[in-house]
C-alpha cells in the first residue's frame, strides 16, 4: 500500500505505545468503584451484568480501552453508567463526548444527556489552513469517549491519537459487525484482534432488546443462520416484503412513512436506506418523492438542476466545510 499508509500506522503504533506506557494510574481506586456500583443501580432501578461491572472496572483502571458488543447488549447504558462513575467519583472531571459522523455524535448526546461532537469537530480539523499543531489543539481532558468506532478510519484516529495527551483515557466503543469505516483501515477490529488493548465484549441480550425481533435477527445474521423471525401479522418492528415491482416498492415505502407518522413519531425519527443514489429506487428519487408527499411548503429553491430544496427538508451535509464548520453527515432542516 501506499507510503503514506504506511507512515499513519506507524503513527498510531507510536502513539498507542506513549499512551499505554504514560505514568497515567487508574483514575479511581476499585473500593471507589464498589462504592459506586450499588449506588448507581438503586438510583436508575437498572441491575448491571457481571460483564457491565466489568468494563466500568475497566475504563477506570486503563488509559485506553474498548468496549464492544452487538445489538442489544447494552453499550449504552453500560457507557452511561461509566460516565455516571467517573462524575461521582469526580464531579469536576472533563469528559469529551464524540463520534464520526453528526448523526452518530447526536444519538450519543441524546442517550448520554451531555453534548457531543463530531471527531472532526472536537479536533477542530482544518486542513485549508494546515497549520503547526500548538498547545491549545491538544486534546486535554480526563476521559475522550469515542461512539462508533467501527467508522473510525486510519488517518482520523492517527490525528485523534496525536493530539491526545498523557494526561488523557481513550473509552472506544463499537461492534466491528456494524458499518466500516469509508476511509482505509479497520481500527476497531484490528486493536481488538491485536490482544494488546484491555477490551470488554458484552455478549448478553437484555429484556428490551429480546422482545425486539431487529436486534434477534441481527444476532442471527451476524452468525450466519439464516432463518429469521418474521412476525407479518403483527408487524412488530421487523418486517419483510420480496417484490421487484418499483411502484410497489415507492408506494409501500411511503405507506411505512405515513404508518410511522400516525404512530407518533416524527420525520426527524424516520430513516430510509436505499443501496444506490442513481435509478428509480435510488436515493435521488426516494427523496423526491418524499419531499411531493410530506412538505407542502410552497417555499422552494433549486440548488442545481438536480435538487429543488424546500423550507423544512432535512438535509444532510456531504462534504467536510471547513469556513462553516460543518461537518460530513451533519444534518439540518432548511428553515429560510
Amino acid at each position: 500500500y501506499t507510503r503514506y499508509y504506511k507512515f499513519i500506522e506507524n503513527n498510531i503504533i507510536k502513539s498507542l505505545q506513549r499512551l499505554l506506557k504514560g505514568k497515567l494510574g487508574a483514575f479511581a481506586s476499585d473500593i471507589q468503584v464498589e462504592d459506586f456500583i450499588p449506588k448507581y443501580e438503586n438510583e436508575t432501578g437498572f441491575p448491571l451484568a457481571k460483564r457491565q461491572k466489568e468494563a466500568i472496572y475497566m475504563a477506570i483502571r486503563n488509559p485506553f480501552s474498548i468496549l464492544t458488543g452487538g445489538p442489544g447488549t447494552g453499550k449504552t447504558a453500560t457507557t452511561n453508567a461509566i460516565l455516571q462513575c467517573i462524575t461521582h467519583i469526580n464531579p469536576d472531571a472533563r469528559v469529551l463526548l464524540a463520534a464520526p459522523t453528526g448523526k452518530a455524535a447526536k444519538r450519543m448526546a441524546e442517550s448520554c444527556g451531555r453534548p457531543a461532537l463530531t471527531i472532526h469537530r472536537g479536533l477542530k480539523l482544518n486542513p485549508m489552513f494546515n497549520k503547526k499543531v500548538t498547545a491549545e489543539d491538544l486534546l486535554n481532558y480526563d476521559y475522550i469517549f469515542i461512539d462508533e468506532a467501527s467508522m473510525v478510519d486510519a488517518e482520523l484516529f492517527s490525528l485523534l491519537l496525536e493530539r491526545t495527551t498523557e494526561n488523557t483515557r481513550i473509552i472506544l466503543i463499537g461492534d466491528v459487525d456494524q458499518l466500516p469505516s469509508v476511509g482505509a483501515g479497520l481500527i476497531l477490529r484490528d486493536l481488538i484482534n491485536s490482544e494488546k488493548i484491555p477490551v470488554t465484549v458484552l455478549d448478553e441480550l437484555f429484556r428490551q432488546a429480546k422482545d425486539s425481533q431487529i436486534n434477534i435477527n441481527s444476532h442471527k445474521i451476524i452468525k450466519g443462520d439464516s432463518d429469521l423471525v418474521i412476525d407479518q401479522e403483527n408487524k412488530k418492528d421487523f418486517f419483510f416484503w420480496n417484490t421487484s415491482n418499483v411502484d410497489t416498492i415507492k408506494t409501500r415505502v411511503i405507506n411505512c412513512y405515513k404508518r410511522c407518522l400516525e404512530k407518533g413519531y416524527s420525520s426527524e425519527d424516520i430513516c430510509i436506506l436505499t443501496p444506490m443514489k442513481e435509478g428509480e429506487l435510488g436515493t435521488i428519487e426516494i427523496n423526491k418523492l418524499i419531499q411531493r408527499t410530506f412538505n407542502n411548503s410552497s417555499k422552494t429553491f433549486r440548488v442545481n438542476g438536480m435538487n429543488m430544496f424546500k423550507v423544512n427538508d432535512r438535509v444532510m451535509q456531504i462534504s467536510n466545510n471547513y469556513d462553516l464548520e460543518v461537518f460530513n453527515g451533519e444534518i439540518g432542516i432548511i428553515e429560510s
